[in-house]
């Protein structure tokens, strides 16, 4: 993915999979959240994964690092932009 970001710095897609390889495996947290919150600037096209689904997995960075708050506003506007995302619905439930 670091390579793939570096050749085409344009393309959103490899700062989506190195923030969510960060957030299944909580190895390089900071540097998930940073590409996840640069993914989130962009609009996604094609098959890129959604905005709901960028926020789902910033939640789940920010609820590794203890940040609770944070993650639920993130697991909040993942299901207000997608309400049958079950990420974002148990991610939720788990912080509660």
């Amino acid at each position: 993915m670091d390579r793939l970001a570096a050749l085409r710095p344009d393309d959103a897609g490899p700062r989506y999979e190195i923030g969510r390889l960060a957030a299944l495996s909580g190895h390089e947290l900071d540097r998930g959240e940073a590409n996840l919150r640069l993914y989130l600037q962009h609009e996604p096209r094609g098959t890129e994964p959604s905005i709901a689904m960028a926020h789902a997995r910033l939640a789940e960075i920010l609820e590794r690092k203890g940040d609770g708050g944070r993650a639920r506003e993130e697991f909040t506007a993942a299901i207000r932009l997608d309400p049958g995302l079950p990420d974002a619905k148990t991610g939720l439930a788990r912080i509660r």
